[in-house]
């Protein structure tokens, strides 16, 4: 690949200021044909066919012909045009023919002397862009193949760790306003609670986590807290051989029991 270079001073040269209202599609073209002719190494030179694709009426290619951008031309019994002081600013193609080879000569004797090495070789300062870049381009593909060739064979000595997902905190919500339990929860009841009476231990736990206030009244398992209350209902049910919450607060009853225990 060759470069097609532009002065960054162009756009005020007193040439393309005499463009006028043409002055943008006559770059533009000026621009597309300089590096069609730096990628075909034509040193300059343009047929009209290749500019008929982009300029088939010749409106941009007559401005640049009289501004003196471009130069009437032949080659070869073909009619065409040629950038005006190609040679000043452009690399002939001797030249970048030469320029190729000797990157390649050097490459390769890089590679030669450097097989297992993944650091590119050192270039002289003041080489042409091109070559640094095309030399920076296949050793950098190089180092790229090794480093996949040997990412493919992992160390056993270092056992490779995967990166567990954090799993965000449930947020603490109040009781929700339409809170029922589901019939899984209901089945649990009957297994783990069977002396709670449901609907009635149900009602009160929503009436009293609903006008609960404070920081206690949020919960993260809702649930969770509704089984807990069941079990509590449980523990506290009457059953045969067990005081009742009233039983033992009644003096007759608790001597009763007493007696019969003694």
């Amino acid at each position: 690949m060759t470069w097609f270079k532009v002065d960054d001073s162009f756009y005020r040269h007193g040439k393309v200021r005499r463009l006028g209202a043409d002055r943008v599609g006559a770059v533009g073209l000026w621009t597309l044909c300089g590096g069609w002719s730096a990628d075909n190494l034509t040193d300059g030179f343009v047929p009209w066919e290749v500019i008929s694709e982009w300029d088939s009426k010749r409106k941009f290619s007559n401005k640049l012909i009289t501004v003196g951008l471009w130069i009437l031309d032949e080659r070869d019994n073909e009619q065409g045009i040629t950038f005006h002081d190609w040679h000043d600013w452009q690399p002939s193609r001797q030249q970048v023919i030469q320029r190729r080879k000797a990157d390649a000569e050097r490459r390769a004797r890089w590679r030669n002397a450097n097989s297992h090495a993944v650091t590119p070789p050192v270039t002289d300062v003041n080489e042409d862009p091109e070559s640094r870049r095309d030399t920076t381009r296949d050793t950098t593909r190089e180092s790229r193949g090794e480093s996949q060739q040997e990412s493919q064979h992992p160390d056993p000595t270092r056992p490779v760790l995967k990166e567990q997902p954090l799993v965000p905190r449930k947020r603490a919500t109040r009781i929700p306003e339409d809170f029922q339990p589901t019939a899984e929860m209901v089945a649990w009841a009957r297994e783990n609670a069977p002396h709670v009476d449901g609907r009635r231990e149900t009602e009160k736990f929503i009436n009293y986590w609903m006008t609960k206030s404070g920081k206690d009244a949020t919960k993260h398992d809702w649930p969770r807290v509704w089984r807990n209350w069941f079990m509590s209902a449980e523990d506290r049910s009457p059953r045969p051989g067990r005081l009742s919450i009233v039983d033992d607060q009644d003096p007759a009853v608790t001597g009763k029991r007493r007696t019969q225990l003694s």
